[in-house]
């Protein structure tokens, strides 16, 4: 099991990694939308960014969108962690409360 540490780093290092993978297609996407009938496919708008800014272009804003879904997704992590550890103790205990009172009876 992970602490809420732990799952804070692990979060933070997989969405890091994924929104680097992805964000290119995510920077065009936002291309597309912004110049609306201009942009007729994806695979066009990743070649004509590339073609007018080259790689920099491709990531132009990660930043921007790391720290705000990082950030995000660490923290859920975090407290997705905490949530499953207090429910899995209080189960523990609702049982061993059960048995007891089970064998009173």
């Amino acid at each position: 099991k992970l602490g809420a540490l732990s799952a804070f780093l692990v979060g933070l290092g997989a969405k890091s990694v994924a929104t680097v993978v992805t964000y290119p297609l995510i920077r065009a996407k936002q291309v597309m939308i912004t110049q609306g009938a201009e942009a007729s496919s994806l695979l066009s708008t990743l070649s004509r960014i590339y073609d007018a800014q080259s790689v920099p272009g491709l990531f132009q804003g990660l930043g921007v969108q790391l720290s705000h879904t990082v950030l995000k997704a660490a923290l859920l992590m975090a407290i997705r962690e905490k949530i499953s550890e207090f429910t899995s103790r209080e189960t523990v205990l609702y049982a061993l409360r059960s048995r007891r009172h089970d064998k009173k009876d």
